[in-house]
């Protein structure tokens, strides 16, 4: 008997936000269908352009590393004894939704960050939902998780040493 399939894992581009040669700041969503907690893809493709517009102006801002913490933050080392760093939210803030996601360094380029989209929810109270933030680290740590994003950014450099070739010609 052979070993069973690995679940089908992978980055996927968002919409609206195509990789930028050179750029140091990305966003994509995770595919997981193993992880019901994995639902940014699925809910982002159907929720209402308004709160889409919203989610999309804070992920904008922070690929431009532009401050704005109404848009969007992480949580630092003083929060929650540090434990929720890698996490961060794109947030709409008139309609309550918000887009976690978690930070990750690719291997081939430690000076880059992706924030892989991983959970959309409405947010009702003020605090942070820690219970949530400790299921993004758990989906955001997955071996499977670094592989898929190492697959997803070393294909996007060969995309662009491809039209730099071509550039070049």
């Amino acid at each position: 008997m052979g070993k069973p399939s690995q679940p089908d894992v992978k980055i996927c581009d968002v919409e609206g936000f195509p990789w930028v040669p050179g750029c140091k700041r990305a966003v994509a969503f995770l595919k997981d269908p193993q992880d019901k907690f994995v639902n940014g893809l699925d809910v982002f493709s159907e929720i209402d352009q308004d709160i889409k517009r919203g989610l999309n102006t804070g992920i904008q801002q922070w690929i431009q590393f532009r401050n704005a913490p109404k848009r969007h933050h992480g949580w630092d080392q003083n929060e929650h004894g540090g434990a929720f760093t890698k996490c961060y939210v794109f947030k709409h803030t008139g309609k309550k939704a918000r887009m976690y996601g978690y930070l990750v360094h690719p291997k081939k380029d430690h000076r880059a960050i992706l924030c892989v989209l991983i959970h959309y929810d409405t947010k009702t109270e003020d605090e942070a939902d820690v219970t949530m933030l400790g299921k993004l680290n758990g989906a955001g740590n997955k071996v499977s998780v670094q592989e898929a994003v190492d697959v997803y950014w070393n294909g996007q450099l060969a995309k662009e040493d491809f039209h730099d070739q071509k550039k070049k010609q």
